[in-house]
């Protein structure tokens, strides 16, 4: 059996939260939604535009302010070094995606300014792990955990997003933590 790819991982910095352009209900009760989700272009176009939101797209336009950025999705290839990237899903949950994404872009040597997502989980915007959840996160769980992930992840604690160590910090325990993504596995 081949050893499960780890995907890169860095550190937040100061990230920006995801903007996220529409509600979920409102994404999928569109009537292009079922469609677009198994690959009609057609549809997933009209999906995007009907539910793309004007404000999100200023705000991005400011916090963009004299930058050129490329815009990249999950399924973007060759990074070119010292190009600034802004992530691009559809959707953002726990926003591992999004930081997986992050670290390939950055450990190839590009430079991720934003995160855009059509919909996703309010409470998910945030990306960016907090000092306090960290802090959290390790105070309960300690360092047999943390030592644990990072072979089995090949990163520490601090490259998770807010969603994730809320997770796990709201876990019972380590051993459970460890049976869970065993099961998963």
């Amino acid at each position: 059996m081949s050893e499960m790819i780890k995907p890169p991982r860095t550190a937040w910095g100061n990230f920006p939260d995801v903007l996220i352009h529409a509600s979920e209900s409102a994404v999928k009760q569109h009537p292009a939604y079922k469609a677009a989700k198994v690959g009609d272009g057609n549809a997933a176009i009209a999906l995007v535009s009907h539910t793309m939101s004007a404000s999100q797209n200023q705000n991005l336009a400011v916090l963009l302010e004299g930058h050129s950025p490329t815009l990249v999705s999950a399924h973007a290839g060759i990074v070119k070094p010292g190009v600034e990237y802004v992530l691009v899903d559809d959707f953002v949950g726990m926003g591992g995606t999004l930081s997986n994404m992050k670290g390939y872009v950055e450990s190839n040597g590009g430079k991720v300014l934003a995160a855009v997502s059509l919909t996703g989980k309010p409470h998910s915007a945030k990306l960016a792990l907090t000092p306090e959840r960290l802090r959290e996160l390790r105070g309960k769980h300690g360092t047999e955990l943390e030592n644990w992930w990072i072979g089995q992840f090949a990163h520490t604690f601090d490259a998770l997003t807010e969603s994730e160590a809320r997770y796990l910090a709201r876990t019972e325990g380590a051993d459970t933590i460890r049976d869970r993504i065993a099961a998963a596995k």
